[in-house]
């Protein structure tokens, strides 16, 4: 998650121009509810999906954390057992090799 769209869209923009990731999707609107130094707390947050492969995992944490404002960001890795092929090679062809 991101505190606005200017922030999940320039995250988004460095991670596809390191070709760390293929595509990103920006769902604005979100609102979170969580703890954070022992008070609840309640934001509005946009959340950004970048689309990439396991192998670069480690690279986009490191990305994230020199350019995330939040002090703890999240990054949680969905791995899927199955992805259409087309989509599948045209993801690859725009990875770092």
């Amino acid at each position: 998650t991101c505190p606005d769209e200017k922030t999940a869209e320039h995250l988004a923009e460095a991670a596809i121009t390191k070709k760390l990731a293929a595509c990103a999707n920006i769902f604005p609107g979100v609102k979170s509810v969580y703890m954070w130094k022992e008070k609840l707390e309640k934001s509005a947050e946009v959340v950004l999906i970048l689309k990439s492969q396991s192998q670069f995992r480690i690279d986009l944490e490191s990305l994230l954390k020199d350019c995330h404002p939040y002090e703890v960001f999240c990054l949680i890795q969905l791995d899927l057992n199955s992805v259409n092929t087309d989509y599948q090679k045209w993801l690859i062809g725009h990875l770092k090799a």
